[in-house]
């Protein structure tokens, strides 16, 4: 892969990894907030579940980019 595709990658990665952690943000805080009805236990479950794997693949998102970026600087330093 040359440098610039690599840089690609790393860039996109970073991007899904920020826009997953802004909607797992957005739904806990949607969780969290008093709202005006009651929720259901399955929809407080639901939301649970999916702040959790959206902050699970920004994690892996952010972890790619940063092997990316590594990958980038050992080809600077040789």
């Amino acid at each position: 892969m040359s440098k610039k595709e690599i840089s690609s990658k790393m860039t996109d990665y970073k991007y899904y990894a920020f826009t997953l952690l802004a909607v797992s943000v957005y739904l806990y805080l949607g969780l969290i907030l008093p709202t005006a009805g009651d929720l259901a236990q399955l929809q407080v479950t639901l939301m649970m579940t999916t702040v959790c794997v959206f902050l699970s693949g920004s994690f892996l998102f952010f972890k790619k980019s940063l092997k990316y970026k590594k990958m980038i600087d050992d080809e600077a330093v040789e």
